[in-house]
């Protein structure tokens, strides 16, 4: 478990030999515009490699689960979290919203379509002590946005 500027925690599970690079992003170093409405509350760049390679997907039996931690008068808001797809948009890039929970109970691929094996465990969920919470097996740039 690593707990990032004493707030944000990510941990990585199954992935001895890998080597991981934890970074924040501000809103104003964004790969991309948020979607319309959305307001910047947090963000992280995940990076992961395997023998000095990047490694964007991970092997089957591993993930990585993301806290963003909420500040004790945000915990009643509404929010979501947003991977940046760099595929998306013919190669230019997008915005995915993680899918909630409620709307993503079990495992569910980011994007069907892709086909590219990014998948989502279990949605995104508000945890008792404050996080905004998600297990994914893919890496790269993630938000949590106010609607």
């Amino acid at each position: 478990l690593v707990i990032f500027n004493n707030s944000h925690r990510v941990e990585f599970k199954g992935l001895c030999g890998y080597q991981a690079m934890i970074e924040a992003v501000p809103a104003e170093g964004l790969p991309g515009a948020l979607p319309d409405g959305g307001t910047y509350a947090a963000g992280l760049k995940i990076s992961l490699f395997r023998d000095g390679n990047p490694v964007d997907v991970l092997p089957a039996g591993t993930s990585i689960v993301v806290d963003f931690q909420l500040e004790a008068d945000q915990r009643d808001d509404p929010f979501s979290a947003l991977f940046w797809n760099p595929e998306a948009n013919s190669g230019a890039g997008d915005w995915s919203a993680l899918p909630g929970l409620a709307d993503a109970p079990g495992t569910t691929a980011l994007d069907p379509n892709a086909n590219d094996g990014r998948t989502l465990y279990n949605g995104t969920w508000t945890t008792a002590d404050g996080y905004v919470s998600f297990e994914s097996n893919f890496t790269g740039t993630f938000v949590l946005v106010t609607p």
